[in-house]
């Protein structure tokens, strides 16, 4: 079974602070979330908990490092999922940019405001010390971005993930928008083109240290993108 996402991302009390701001909300409305909000929470809870196995028998996961790949991608593809949800409600609150998109939505001030940066800061010592401390493991994290870059339709997505490949080249974390710009890759290439867990990279461990750390950042983004548009609705209702 995969270890719960919440438990990844280590950071208990800002959990529970989603989930008062949820039980807060809920008592503003009457024991009743706003639709999209309840959506939100449904998919986010679930994403966050979500366990995987497979049959064995049937599946191709014989090794152990298959299946925590596989496991690791198809939770951060739920966490993705999810992050759509908020991403309408971030539109609906007027946070998301003119030219914005799910994979570039903020301007630098919002992406400051909303403490993302801060989110990268927190995680980017364990990406360093996973994936960009070792040259081997560095170099393997760069044709990975080549890998993705090769199937990216939007100059948008190639302009992130090419910078985020210089960065990586120079042993430098990824920014926030460059770090969603890669999820939303992983997730274009398992959801259209077929993705396989060997699929880019020469070692299963280097895409499962990529997975890992994805997937505490998009929970840590979401927890704080979520207060933000929970203390929107909240100052609404009073």
């Amino acid at each position: 079974m995969g270890r719960s996402n919440a438990v990844g991302w280590g950071r208990r009390g800002e959990m529970q602070g989603y989930l008062q701001c949820v039980e807060d909300l809920r008592e503003l409305h009457d024991g009743e979330l706003p639709k999209e909000i309840r959506q939100f929470d449904i998919r986010f809870r679930l994403a966050c908990s979500l366990q995987i196995s497979f049959d064995n028998t049937f599946s191709y996961t014989k090794t152990e490092s298959t299946r925590k790949t596989y496991r690791a991608l198809m939770e951060l593809n739920d966490l993705w999922f999810a992050y759509e949800g908020l991403f309408s409600l971030c539109k609906s609150n007027g946070m998301v940019k003119a030219s914005g998109n799910k994979s570039d939505p903020f301007l630098e001030e919002m992406v400051e405001d909303l403490g993302l940066n801060h989110i990268v800061l927190l995680l980017s010592a364990d990406f360093v010390d996973r994936l960009l401390s070792d040259p081997m493991r560095r170099g393997d994290l760069c044709g990975y971005i080549d890998y993705l870059l090769a199937s990216a339709t939007s100059r948008t997505q190639k302009g992130f993930l090419g910078r985020l490949k210089i960065k990586t080249e120079e042993s430098e974390c990824p920014t926030f928008s460059m770090w969603l710009a890669l999820v939303y890759a992983i997730r274009n290439m398992y959801v259209h083109n077929t993705d396989t867990a060997k699929s880019g990279v020469k070692s299963y461990a280097t895409k499962i240290a990529l997975l890992q750390a994805s997937k505490d950042f998009m929970i840590g983004s979401m927890l704080a993108i979520s207060e933000h548009v929970f203390s929107a609705e909240t100052s609404l209702c009073q």
